[in-house]
């Protein structure tokens, strides 16, 4: 059970962050023992909340989870920040994560990185497992203790996700699924096992952990890992590994026969099944344009997420593409997170819906003590990172074709922290606040919903009981009323007490259910899956009935006998299936194909025409995305390239298509016999195929340089486009050179063909397309050399160019390029103050590097211009060369006041010849005739930047003050690079907006300039929680009696304390009967210990600018 809080956390202050956690060895003896205030908001009519357990006894609980006594054990995420690095904010994390491939290789990171991060921070703080015990049965816990410390390796992530189970608890923590076994019940775990290993190969996003373990209806652990990634060997010694995606495993009790159950995951929370034996997970956005996914997970299907997607705009200015690279990561452009369309990738798995913004803890509402409206469907926590945004959804999942939509969604909880949700034996439900935002949590709390109707009540405490005794001891007949109940987990428990009985009787058991079954009864469908593992420990018997389940009566049955029988591969159930694939129902239809991939041999003709018969039917009005996919998940594990390839001349498109996508998944250049198809789509799928893989870089590879990229999407001709560039060969020259000068095109595809004419010589590591280490191997043509054929037809676009901003880039790509400009144009057009200033620049660069291009007569007349930008450039230039008018015209300028630009120039070209002169500036730059303070920051960079150690030094006590520091950053400053740094590094747009564009996880700062200075703005970002926009920052009242309070802090004086609850109620504390009381916190980290202060005061700028933008006026305060 994990919580998504982490999806999107605004950079966290990594390694500098201070112990905010308090003791790890709280006392759990005296525990109030008795229900508090309600901390949610509105809640289901059905319920009443009250608080069930709250800090000091826990801190940072991430999940929970109830074992068959009913002891609560709960996972304090106390690493978080304290032990586990993040690639936002720490630039060496992001780089040295592109190259990982193992967890071993993380490990090699750190070590190699011990300057930046001490070994020591890694093992500090422990994530812990609390067990707490209700012994005199009113409800509340009484008793608790540490079950389990362990976690804390150098490699260990953040545990997430607790199984309690009567003999033993399943727990994840990265790198390992464990077990946590307490023999002597004492409530400390003896033994911590670790049954699967290999998990969080990359730093990547803290919180992208080890997710969900849950027991599946076959028995098997189903768990999942976020996009930190995996490379597990399994038992057979085969390596299963992709270090930067997210996917679905299963594995048995002791780690064995592990699987990769399914793929392509950005961050999927808990996972769940339903009545039916489907399995469901929530999946997290990118937070950069995409939404929150709910997965049908099906098995080896593949949700198309990579984190590699993160680069083009988390990581964007930290990697080496400079300007070329997408405008935007391909996962949103094409639409690869949406419902199924055409426009969107074909080989991605789609999800069957999009659900709130935070996906995290998930729990299937079952049982008498369940409101009826509410049965058979999921609860799902949306954490957003303070109170009154988040909330608990519940979510109906509806069957359509082979697959499933998402139903009408209403709340359940409003204003709650909530990371995880339970379900309790009892019928309660169970919400875990994370208190904290995205920070490390020194809070936290579990509420409790308790239903208001007294027979609801009386069947949760039946239930409770029920499994309290256990099964074990209980009669077949027992077992097989149970095998009825309306409880899910009874159900289950009863069929595995049943399978533990022995396959004598339990065969017989199952087989007589099954006989008897009418549509609608869940005992059948235990019935199957008691039969499945009966049938998986060798059982022949149990495989028989199996086999005749794939032809009963009733759809359901048949469809998870089909799935059984695929899981266990029963070799005898495979003519049954293939006739299976002519069922009516699709569910049956695309189990069935699952199956067959599972256990036909890889070449099977058979088996193979059969799925290829149903593809052909899979079209028109008809057509079903999911049947699809479940068609694909058995060609990739039985059809051969060979057969692949021989599909390229079907007659049927979706065939053709189905068999590009399995030589892509296959990276076989077999791919390319498909780029001439009759279907567009067909073709353009193909083009995604070969540049998206390995295969770009075989011979194959260069036939993309010949393909037509008119008329096709954006992002098909951005791959053309890219590959040309790839290449590095004289074709792929004329290829990008052609489409930077077709005017045709898409803006944005035109500016990234200049920008890759910029970078041709050094072609970036990281690929411009998918965000991910793919250096070019190709032996590379060097621009300049490659130019000067296309020289005339270059100089007339720039004659016709009309636009300002493409003539600008064009005039600067043609000095990459060594393309030669008239001089006397140039000229004319660096003094033509009707231009831009950009483009003067542009020409004015040209002309610098052109010989003789700029006279000693035109700098004189630029330093009058009247664009400062341009005079700056002309006075640097023209100090250079020692001419007397300006050395007069820079010693005025160093103290003109209101163009800093000319200023900092003079400042820099002054102290370059002369470094004694800064200090003189320093020590002046006050008072009458001192330095404008805009430059003030420009002046301290040239002193530490200069070559001279003694004028290094004047500045070492002024920096020594942090404030002084911060004072700089309050005037001047460039809008368009801190605009950059909110898009980029600071990673701003993953929580707040602007103007429509980012995050949701803070405040929008549209119009922030209007309501805040700079002093504010500074305070706001070096020191979030001086200030805390009203719902994203929680006080916290500790009474002396234990209990704890949280909500927003209305007033406190020397008499009392009075706070407001998230749901609205006022609370008055006497002051003396007030422990502790902590100040708000924010959701933010402190931005001036990841920012440089150039950083710092660019940013400002921009948001000091946001007050000239139109938009939406809100009352902001600072903080967020």
């Amino acid at each position: 059970m994990q919580f998504c809080l982490f999806k999107a956390l605004f950079i966290i202050f990594i390694i500098f962050t201070t112990n905010l956690v308090g003791d790890l060895r709280p006392e759990f003896s005296d525990l109030s023992n008795k229900l508090g205030p309600f901390k949610g908001g509105e809640l289901h009519p059905a319920y009443k909340g009250n608080t069930w357990l709250a800090h000091p006894k826990m801190n940072g609980p991430a999940s929970i989870d109830f074992d068959p006594l009913g002891r609560a054990f709960i996972n304090e995420a106390r690493r978080m920040a304290k032990g586990v690095p993040d690639t936002r904010g720490a630039d060496w994390v992001t780089l040295e994560d592109y190259h990982l491939k193992t967890v071993e290789d993380r490990l090699a990171s750190y070590r190699r990185n011990q300057d930046k991060v001490e070994m020591s921070w890694y093992t500090g703080t422990p994530d812990r497992v609390l067990r707490f015990v209700d012994e005199d049965g009113n409800g509340v816990p009484d008793l608790g203790t540490v079950f389990d410390d362990r976690c804390k390796e150098t490699l260990d992530g953040i545990g997430f996700s607790l199984l309690a189970e009567r003999d033993a608890v399943y727990y994840t923590c990265i790198p390992a699924l464990r077990k946590l076994t307490d023999g002597d019940d004492d409530g400390h775990a003896e033994q911590h096992d670790r049954l699967v290993e290999g998990f969080g190969v990359r730093a990547c996003f803290k919180g992208h952990d080890l997710h969900g373990v849950i027991r599946g209806p076959d028995s098997r652990l189903y768990f999942s890992v976020g996009d930190r990634g995996y490379s597990v060997v399994d038992d057979a010694g085969i390596r299963k590994s992709a270090p930067q995606r997210g996917a679905v495993f299963r594995c048995d009790d002791d780690g064995s026969n592990f699987e990769v159950y399914a793929h392509g995951l950005r961050n999927p929370q808990e996972i769940a099944f339903d009545d039916l034996g489907n399995l469901f997970t929530f999946d997290n956005t990118g937070d950069f344009g995409d939404r929150a996914r709910v997965v049908y997970v099906m098995d080896n299907t593949d949700s198309g997420w990579t984190a590699d997607y993160q680069s083009h705009h988390q990581h964007a200015n930290k990697l080496d593409w400079g300007n070329f690279r997408l405008w935007q990561a391909t996962w949103v452009g094409e639409g690869s997170f949406d419902l199924y369309s055409e426009s969107a990738p074909q080989w991605i798995y789609p999800p069957i819906g999009h659900v709130g913004n935070g996906p995290s803890g998930v729990v299937l509402m079952t049982g008498p003590a369940v409101p009826p409206e509410l049965r058979g469907k999921f609860l799902m926590c949306n954490y957003r990172g303070s109170p009154t945004r988040s909330n608990v959804l519940t979510i109906p999942i509806e069957a359509r074709g082979s697959g499933f939509a998402v139903g009408e969604v209403t709340p359940f909880l409003s204003s709650l922290n909530a990371s995880d949700v339970e379900l309790g034996y009892d019928g309660r439900v169970f919400f875990v606040e994370y208190g904290a935002g995205w920070g490390p949590d020194d809070k936290g709390s579990v509420q409790v919903a308790e239903p208001l109707d007294s027979g609801f009540l009386e069947a949760g405490r039946e239930v409770a009981q029920l499994v309290k005794e256990g099964f074990s001891h209980r009669t077949l007949s027992e077992l097989s009323s149970l095998l009825r109940h309306s409880d899910q987990r009874v159900r289950q428990e009863a069929q595995f007490a049943v399978v533990q009985k022995g396959a004598d009787g339990a065969v017989s058991l199952f087989a007589d259910i099954l006989s008897n079954a009418k549509v609608g009864e869940l005992a059948p469908l235990h019935a199957v899956w008691g039969l499945g593992q009966l049938a998986r420990s060798g059982n022949e018997n149990a495989k028989e009935y199996l086999v005749e389940s794939l032809v009963h009566p009733i759809t359901e049955l048949r469809a998870n006998a089909a799935r059984t029988c695929g899981d266990i591969k029963i070799n005898e159930a495979r003519a049954s299936l293939i006739a299976g694939l002519k069922d009516p129902s699709p569910r049956v239809v695309s189990l069935c194909a699952i199956a067959l991939g599972r256990l036909s041999p890889v070449g099977d003709k058979e088996v193979i025409q059969a799925l290829i018969q149903i593809t052909e039917r899979n079209k028109g009005a008809s057509f079903d995305i999911t049947l699809r996919h479940a068609i694909l998940s058995a060609f990739d594990r039985i059809v051969t390239v060979e057969q692949a390839l021989s599909w390229s001349e079907h007659s049927s498109s979706e065939v053709r298509l189905l068999g590009v996508i399995i030589l892509r998944k296959k990276e076989h250049p077999g791919v390319a016999e498909f780029l001439n198809d009759s279907s567009r789509l067909v073709r353009i799928e193909s083009i995604r195929a070969i540049y998206d893989t390995a295969v770009v870089d075989k011979s194959v590879g260069a036939r993309l340089l010949q393909v037509s990229y008119k008329g096709l999407p954006v992002f098909i001709q951005s791959r053309l486009l890219v590959a040309a560039a790839r290449w590095g060969t004289a074709d792929g020259f004329a290829r990008v050179l052609d489409m930077a000068m077709d005017s045709s095109l898409d803006s944005k595809v035109q500016n990234l063909a200049f920008r890759a004419l910029e970078q041709w010589d050094e072609y970036p590591s990281m690929d411009p397309i998918l965000g991910s280490f793919r250096p070019s191997s190709h032996p590379r043509e060097k621009s300049r050399a490659l130019s000067g054929k296309h020289a005339s037809r270059y100089q007339s676009y720039l004659e016709k160019e009309k636009r300002t901003d493409f003539l600008t880039l064009a005039t600067e790509v043609s000095a990459v390029l060594g393309i030669e400009l008239n001089l006397n144009d140039l000229q004319n057009q660096v003094l033509n103050e009707g231009l831009t200033s950009k483009l003067r620049v542009a020409f004015f660069s040209r002309l610098l590097e052109a010989e003789n291009g700029i006279s000693n007569s035109l700098l004189l007349q630029l330093l009058k211009d009247s664009d400062t930008r341009l005079r700056a450039l002309a006075l640097g230039e023209a100090y250079s060369r020692n001419l007397e008018e300006s050395i007069t015209e820079a010693e005025k300028a160093v103290r003109l006041q209101g163009v800093p630009e000319l200023a900092k120039q003079a400042i820099i070209s002054i102290g370059e010849r002369y470094p004694e002169r800064l200090v003189e500036f320093w020590k002046t730059r006050s008072g009458k005739n001192g330095i404008d303070r805009s430059v003030w920051l420009d002046l301290y960079e040239a002193i530490k930047q200069s070559n001279d150690l003694k004028v290094r030094s004047i500045v070492n006590s002024f920096s020594s003050n942090q404030n002084n520091m911060y004072n700089l950053a309050l005037s001047g400053g460039d809008p368009s690079l801190g605009e950059a740094i909110f898009q980029g590094q600071g990673a701003c747009m993953q929580c707040h907006k602007i103007n429509g564009k980012g995050g949701e996880q803070g405040p929008d700062l549209s119009l922030v300039g209007k309501r805040l200075g700079r002093g504010k703005l500074l305070e706001s970002i070096v020191n979030p929680s001086a200030e805390i926009t009203p719902g994203y920052g929680l006080s916290t009242v500790i009474l002396k009696n234990g209990e704890a309070y949280s909500g927003r802090l209305a007033n406190e004086n020397k008499k009392e304390v009075k706070l407001i609850t998230m749901d609205g109620k006022d609370l008055t504390f006497a002051r003396k009967e007030v422990s502790q009381l902590s100040p708000p916190i924010s959701a933010m980290p402190p931005m001036g210990q990841v920012l440089s202060t150039p950083d710092l005061r660019d940013l400002i700028a921009y948001l000091e600018s946001t007050r000239r933008n139109r938009g939406v006026s809100k009352s902001l305060k600072h903080g967020n």
